[in-house]
């Protein structure tokens, strides 16, 4: 499975997650968003444990979408 689709997998896959909204900027950004959902499967319990050990350790700098962008207060 593609990285991408992996990643809409692991979300749709968490408890209580029945749907999810993706950003974009052009219409080619949409149209491969739906490809993904299309790709998306439910992941097993041991699949998610597996991802979520291999990602343990990676800063929360680089996975929090909230970090990646300086607020402009010297950060």
């Amino acid at each position: 499975m593609e990285p991408a689709a992996l990643a809409v997998s692991f979300v749709l896959s968490l408890p209580g997650v029945s749907s999810l909204v993706l950003g974009c900027e052009r219409k080619e950004q949409v149209e491969n968003d739906a490809g993904l959902i299309g790709k998306a499967r439910r992941l097993t319990g041991e699949q998610m444990e597996r991802l979520r050990k291999a990602f343990e350790r990676i800063n929360p700098r680089v996975t929090d979408p909230g970090t990646w962008f300086n607020s402009g207060k010297g950060q």
